[in-house]
């Protein structure tokens, strides 16, 4: 069932209203919980019933459960204020006296103020979630099963996978410790790991391996690596299923005899004997203490990665993508179709198994893998909607009534046997890793998923279901992916979809192998210096992909869609080679709990040759938040619903303009800039010298009203220089910073007295910050006279008036702005290049219409001086704005919309659309 989280949200804050002040567990319980149902889609009378009866031990009568729903929940509602710890002990007693094959994996327990949701077969921290009613709106993932679909609250992840990693990070340094071979390490590593899930997800008998080592092992560890060499010989020896011959010696040990054939390769070659010691014993044991079947195969690959790097570890949880993030990906690259066409299926058996047979041919290349995650988390949701399928499709044929299958939660497979009944299989998951261990762990990974969803599909019939010896094995490629052949991993005529989270890195992080990469997979071009290591993996896709139908989505920095790199990009790149956007994440932050770490604030973007009828384009109020969707006409390189054009660098306005240049560099290592405090010392031993000291106008001190001074010496004379001492001491200290640069350019510049780069305006300007917040709505602009000083942390527009100032300071210019500039991880970097050459200004408005802007333009000035103690920063922080200047802003909006012929717009897209339009139409008469 496709499930709508904006529309659930949607109906969950009306019903939040409605119950807002109940408080009568008689009068509104029931109709409560109806409403809730609903608001998931679910009928509760087609799931459960009201007051279901039961017989509780030890109590004369008969009690009612207030909601069952057999073997998914129970609710138990109070009146407002009631103890929801009673409640929770009613409807244990409840859970208990009902009978196995129906009891339920959740107890919610509510009332109405609070509604408490306990995971039965969850341990610790993610047994039990509570929130309040108000917050229920963004709780609703905590009643997903309502819906059908799996709880997932997106905790941070440091919890029961971080604590497994943990734990094989102690022994990995027992074993490090005691100089086991590094390079067996690894493949060591990967077979206890498999060896730990075995153990606890029902490929061996329970705990078959940790009773082993605990009764035939030495308390002294001296013989735990014979065991353990043991144990891996005959996980690699037919035992005679599967139409092998047993080959397995007679006289073995039981449990030795109990353990499967694994094959696979998994323990196939030969790694060293450990030499083990009592501490090595007790690793051994302690990760057996771990339940392994609670950790997830989809998260911990990536962490148990970070196992082998002493410096990482400590930081578990910041180098993997989180599920979330997957999610986003493949939702929008194949998983939200394949469920709304599951829905439309409902039961009709000729429309179930052709969508079986489509998401049987779909096969998935992840050129950048890693451990392998994504692929892991696609399989799973490729295999969780197989078994839906499945599950409708028996029950469908089932000869039982259907009453007799709901209530058995088992269906009868017929003729069909379960080994052979999934068409999915791990052969169709290739990937790409330049490193070996992180390849290993991919394919383990894979397997384990493989294994757990096959549990899955025997739950159905009620029937245990292991896949072994294993005879599928996924196809992980160690290579470096920007020097392989793709079609040699996997020729193109077999895949469905690509991809990934590629790595990204900016020019300077880049090292010369990987800028040699980039530069010959984005084929040498001029500027490929700007380009992120991102962009390689979307150049190779884009060519691989050549006369197929397969879709691509990667994971990428937002500098892609960004600034220069966007024309390089898809203007040189993408576009010849026919790619179109079919979905995309707009900027949205990627943090991680590790301390320290800095946020990465990333895009989506899903490609293909095929245009999308709907695009789809997600969007971000808060970028921490979560996003809502919007369906597009077209979606373009900057990730904004408008035509497909592209922004590139342009050196002089593209309109009848005051041109914009960047403020001047002193390169002078501080000794031409004064702070208050200096500027005051200095006057006071050298009056004259105060003609060469002005303002210095950088982006802080604009915004922070901060005072900073400059010695601007352009034009002084030589022999009043040589009366000023103070002067020359500092003239002298820049000749001194500037003679030992490792520059050549700053070595050989002959003007001590002078900025290193000058551009200062000769004319009243406009002083624009180069980097902003992106939280501001408006970025503050200041206008001032020449005397004043711009820095190269600014920019100046020389001679503008005020209309240019209030057109520039308008929504319509900062629109543009934010879709087209760069970032400095999500701060607005303002580019004349890109930015102000590029605006689309009015083209002909009239001189009222001028005047109308001009005036607006001074209100907003006049606005901000009535707060003469609050910096800029204060004044335009979105929580903090006064509504006087938000009210002279919105003014300045009108009138400069009016100039553009326009009223108003709907939002932020509608102005846009309408921007790029007019962008279009002047590149069209207008010579860059």
């Amino acid at each position: 069932m496709a499930v709508s989280w904006s529309n659930i949200q949607t109906e969950v804050e009306k019903a939040v209203l409605k119950y807002l002040d109940a408080k009568d567990e008689d009068r509104d319980a029931k109709s409560f919980w109806k409403d809730v149902m609903t608001c998931y889609g679910v009928e509760a009378r087609s799931v459960g019933a009201f007051e279901e009866r039961v017989k509780v031990y030890g109590r004369s009568g008969v009690a009612k459960i207030d909601y069952f729903a057999p073997r998914k929940f129970l609710i138990e509602h109070k009146s407002r204020g009631k103890d929801l710890d009673d409640a929770y002990r009613q409807a244990l007693d409840y859970f208990d006296a009902l009978s196995d094959d129906i009891k339920p994996q959740y107890i919610i327990v509510s009332d109405f103020a609070r509604i408490r949701v306990y995971d039965l077969l969850a341990k610790g921290e993610e047994k039990m979630t509570e929130f309040a009613l108000e917050d229920f709106p963004q709780r609703i993932r905590s009643l997903a099963f309502f819906a059908e679909e799996e709880v997932r609250e997106y905790k941070p992840e440091e919890h029961i996978d971080v604590r497994a990693v943990r734990v094989i990070g102690k022994l990995h340094d027992a074993l490090k410790v005691s100089n086991y071979k590094p390079e067996h390490l690894p493949r060591l590593l990967t077979r206890l790991v498999f060896c730990f899930f075995a153990d606890d997800i029902g490929i061996f008998e329970k705990n078959a391996m940790r009773r082993y080592l605990e009764e035939h092992t030495k308390s002294d560890g001296g013989d735990i690596g014979n065991k353990l060499s043991n144990i891996f010989d005959v996980l690699d020896t037919p035992d005679g299923t599967a139409g092998s011959e047993n080959v397995r010696q007679a006289g073995m040990d039981d449990t030795l005899k109990s353990l499967p054939w694994v094959n696979g390769g998994m323990f196939a070659g030969h790694i060293d004997v450990v030499f083990g010691t009592k501490e090595i014993r007790d690793m051994l044991l302690k990760c057996m203490e771990f339940d392994w079947a609670y950790v997830s195969p989809a998260i911990f690959g990536s962490m148990f990665q970070s196992v082998m790097n002493e410096k990482e570890r400590h930081d578990l949880g910041a180098h993997y993508t989180s599920e979330t993030n997957i999610l986003k990906v493949i939702n929008g690259l194949f998983l939200e179709e394949l469920k709304a066409e599951l829905e439309v299926a409902a039961t009709n058996k000729e429309r179930l198994n052709a969508l079986w047979d489509k998401i049987a041919a779909i096969t998935l290349l992840d050129p950048a893998c890693g451990c392998g995650n994504f692929l892991v988390v696609a399989y799973r949701e490729l295999r969780a909607i197989e078994n839906e399928i499945i599950r409708r499709i028996h029950g469908r044929e089932d000869k039982r009534s259907a009453a007799h299958a709901a209530s058995h939660g088992r269906l009868d497979l017929g003729d069909v046997k379960l080994e052979t009944i999934s068409r999915l299989s791990v052969e169709r998951m290739y990937g790409i890793e330049i490193d070996s261990f992180p390849a290993e762990i991919a394919k383990l990974s894979l397997w384990l998923i493989d294994h757990k969803m096959n549990m899955e599909l025997g739950k159905i019939f009620g029937k245990p279901f292991k896949k072994l010896p294993l005879t599928e094995a996924p196809h992980i490629v160690q290579g470096n992916a920007l020097r392989l052949d793709w079609e040699s991993v996997v020729p193109k005529n077999k895949l469905t979809h690509i991809l990934g989270n590629p790595p990204f890195l900016g020019h300077h992080l880049q090292s010369h192998e990987q800028k040699e990469e980039l530069e010959n997979t984005l084929h040498n071009l001029p500027s490929v210096g700007v380009m992120d290591y991102v962009s390689a993996w979307y150049v190779k896709a884009a060519e691989y992909i050549q006369g197929t139908q397969i879709r691509c989505a990667f994971v990428s920095t937002n500098s892609i869609s960004q600034g220069e790199q966007v024309g390089i990009l898809w203007g040189d790149l993408l576009f010849p080679l026919g790619m179109k956007i079919q979905f995309a994440h707009r900027t949205f932050r990627w943090s991680n709990e590790a301390t320290g770490k800095a946020a990465v604030y990333c895009v989506i973007i899903g490609f293909g040759l095929e245009s999308k009828k709907r695009p789809v384009l997600y969007e971000y109020a808060d970028i921490r938040g979560d996003a809502r969707e919007v369906f597009a006409k077209n979606i373009n390189p900057y990730l904004v619903d408008a035509a497909d054009v592209i922004v590139r660098n342009r050196r002089v306005p593209m309109c009848d303009v005051p041109a914009m240049q960047y403020g001047s560099k002193p390169t002078d290592g501080g000794n031409l800039i004064l702070s208050d405090e200096e500027k005051g010392d200095l006057l006071r031993k050298e009056p004259a010298a105060e003609k060469y000291v002005r303002r210095f106008l950088g982006a802080d001190d604009f915004l922070n009203s901060e005072k900073r001074w400059c010695i601007w010496l352009v034009d002084a004379k030589p022999d009043e220089l040589r009366r000023l001492p103070e002067i020359m001491r500092h003239v002298e200290l820049v000749r001194v910073f500037r003679s030992i640069s490792k520059a050549a350019a700053t070595r050989d510049y002959p003007h001590p007295t002078l900025f290193r780069q000058i551009t200062q305006p000769d004319k009243d300007f406009i002083l624009v910050p180069r980097h902003s917040s992106e939280n501001r709505r408006y970025i503050p602009f200041g206008l001032f006279s020449q005397d004043n000083i711009v820095a190269d942390s600014c920019m100046a527009v020389g001679g503008a008036t005020l209309y240019h100032f209030g057109v520039l300071e308008s929504e319509m210019h900062m629109s543009w702005m934010r879709a087209v500039c760069g970032r400095l991880e999500s701060r607005y970097r303002y580019s004349k290049d890109i930015v102000y050459n590029n605006f689309p200004w009015p083209e002909t408005p009239t001189e009222a219409q001028k005047k109308a802007v001009a005036d607006a333009a001074q209100e907003v000035l006049d606005v901000r001086k009535k707060y003469p103690t609050a910096t800029l920063a204060d004044l335009y922080d979105p929580n903090t704005m006064p509504t006087d200047l938000l009210k002279a802003h919105k003014t300045l909006d009108k009138a400069v919309d009016v100039c553009y012929g326009i009223k108003g717009f709907k939002g932020e897209p509608e102005r846009l659309e309408f921007l790029f339009e007019q962008y279009k139409e002047l590149t069209i008469t207008k010579v860059v």
